[in-house]
């Protein structure tokens, strides 16, 4: 995990007990904090993954898939 500012990148294996399990993670962050994470404005990409994937993964995260080159 990589944070910056109001910023954080998360890095995994991409699998779906992994995604799963971030989003278990930010919903528990929720909870604590009572802050929330803005799927709405949240990237997910792979290097060397399956398109399939990437979109099964957004789906279960609710967020949009990331474009390169990106910014």
């Amino acid at each position: 995990m990589l944070q910056y500012v109001d910023d954080t990148l998360c890095f995994c294996k991409a699998n779906l007990k992994r995604v799963f399990n971030i989003k278990v993670i930010l919903n528990y962050f929720k909870l604590a904090s009572d802050l929330k994470v803005n799927f709405l404005k949240s990237r997910i990409g792979g290097v060397r993954v399956d398109q399939t994937a990437i979109l099964r993964f957004t789906s279960i995260l609710k967020c949009d898939v990331m474009k390169t080159p990106f910014i």
